[in-house]
Formats: structure tokens, C-alpha cells, sequence
């Protein structure tokens, strides 16, 4: 809650400063006319490598603790400051709430007993993946700077995500291989994506970034016929949803320029 309150803040200063830093317009002339420079909407793509700190919700609160992501989008912004393009996202995290996960595995002493006849090391982590289209719009707030300002985004894809078991020794046949799938609660299903922060494009192209809120809801379903540890099936309809902050790097690459010249 408190990184959402930051980010909130972090937008607001953002957006007021950018409201304020209203000057005088630069012009560049060539002979006769003369080239309006700080009201040029550009075209671009738009490549970034982001990050997210995420609190999951619903049907996924019960089965995972706070997570993380990372990845990129390839963005298509327009002159008129649409914003079209595709994401990928890889989903991690180490807080796994399924607490009868391996409990078939244990001996009377709460111990794994490995091949080599000590106690085996596991990890019990979460992972996942998302991959979506993305349709949006960039609002200027400063007429200095057209292509920097409020982003919205609205996307629709896939989202997967499951438990898994790391044994770091390899020395528990009965999470090897196919066996895996009997604890790994694999789930996927069609989801959507919202999101509203702010893009800055540097004049200079020197620093790139775009920060802001977005909440992922997810109708997905289990793909798992049975889980080992409760015996049950695991093909139950979910409603998985994130909430989360999330922060990129921007490398534009920039198409013509939409000049404005006037006659001296």
C-alpha cells in the first residue's frame, strides 16, 4: 500500500510540474520560415524494459503473497498520440500460501528425506508469464512537450501462472518429472489489463521513462486433473486479479516530424 501512495505522489509531481513548467515556445528558422520546435508531435516506436511490484487479489490472494515481473513492450505511438503495441511479462515471486502443498512428502519429523538419505533442500516459488495487445492514448500536459504527458492503457491476453518446486539437490524423485505436475497447480486463462501513469519523452532524447498504476483481471481455470496432495481435481474456474506499480526504461526511435512553419 505504501509503494502504490508513493507512486500516486510520484504522478501527481510529475504531472504538476510538467503544468508549470510552461515557457515561452522555441522556433528554429530557416530563411523565411520559421519552425515552431516545442509543439512537434512525433511519431515512434517505443521499446522499454519495465518492472512491477504486484499485490495479488481474489482467487490469487489465497495461493500467492506479493510478486514481481519484468519484461517489455514494443508501443507504437502516432501523431495524434495514439498508443498501439504488444507486451510480454515473466511473473516470479517467493510467497506461496498453499500450505498442504507437501505435506504427503513429509516424515514424522516435518523433514524431506533425500536419495541421500538427509534432509533435502526445496524452494516453493511462484512463477508465471503474461503476453497481451495493448490499444492507448497519451494526453499531453505541457504544450512544450506533446509526446510526454498522461498514459492510458487498456490490454487483453493470456496470463499464466503456477507453484513451483525447486529441489536444489536434486534428490526427491517424487517432484521430478511428471510428477511435478501433480503439485504444481498450473492455472492459465484469458485476462485484461489496465493502466494509467505518465510517460516522459526527454526534447533530447537523453532520459526515458514512463511510471504508473495498473490492475490485471484474470478468468482462468486449472489445468491440473489432480492435485496430489488434497487428491482433488484441479480444474476449478478462477477469478485470479493483480494490482500493482510499475516503472520502465524507454528507448524511442523516432519517425518524421510533424512540423509546423510559419512565413516570416
Amino acid at each position: 500500500m505504501r509503494v502504490l501512495t508513493f507512486t500516486l505522489f510520484l504522478l501527481g509531481v510529475l504531472l504538476l510540474s510538467e503544468l508549470d513548467s510552461f515557457a515561452q515556445p522555441r522556433y528554429r528558422k530557416f530563411g523565411k520560415n520559421i519552425q515552431l520546435l516545442d509543439s512537434l508531435v512525433r511519431s515512434a516506436k517505443l521499446f522499454t524494459i519495465d518492472y512491477s511490484f504486484n499485490v495479488p487479489l481474489a482467487d490469487m490472494a489465497d495461493r500467492f503473497g506479493v510478486n514481481s515481473s519484468v519484461g517489455g513492450n514494443v508501443l507504437f505511438k502516432t501523431t495524434k498520440n495514439w498508443l498501439f503495441g504488444v507486451e510480454g511479462q515473466f511473473l516470479f515471486g517467493g510467497n506461496v500460501k498453499e500450505d498442504s502443498l507437501i505435506t504427503n512428502l513429509l516424515n514424522n519429523n516435518n523433514f524431506i528425506i533425500g536419495l541421500d538419505g538427509f534432509p533435502a533442500e526445496l524452494s516453493i516459488l511462484q512463477r508465471g508469464f503474461s503476453v497481451m495487445a495493448k490499444v492507448g492514448k497519451l494526453i499531453p500536459t505541457n504544450p512544450k512537450n506533446p509526446n510526454s504527458g498522461l498514459m492510458i492503457l487498456l490490454g487483453g491476453g493470456f496470463l499464466q501462472h503456477k507453484i513451483r518446486l525447486e529441489d536444489t539437490n536434486e534428490g526427491i524423485p517424487q517432484i521430478e518429472g511428471e510428477y511435478a505436475k501433480g503439485y504444481d497447480r498450473l492455472t492459465n486463462g484469458w485476462a485484461i489489463k489496465e493502466f494509467i501513469g505518465y510517460l516522459y519523452l526527454d526534447r533530447r532524447k537523453l532520459v526515458n521513462f514512463y511510471v504508473g498504476v495498473e490492475a490485471i483481471q484474470a478468468f482462468t481455470q486449472g489445468q491440473r486433473s489432480l492435485h496430489f496432495d488434497t487428491q482433488a481435481s484441479g480444474t476449478d474456474s478462477r477469478f485470479d486479479m493483480l494490482m500493482g506499480v510499475r516503472i520502465g526504461w524507454v528507448m524511442p526511435i523516432y519517425g518524421r516530424s510533424a512540423s509546423q512553419y510559419y512565413v516570416d
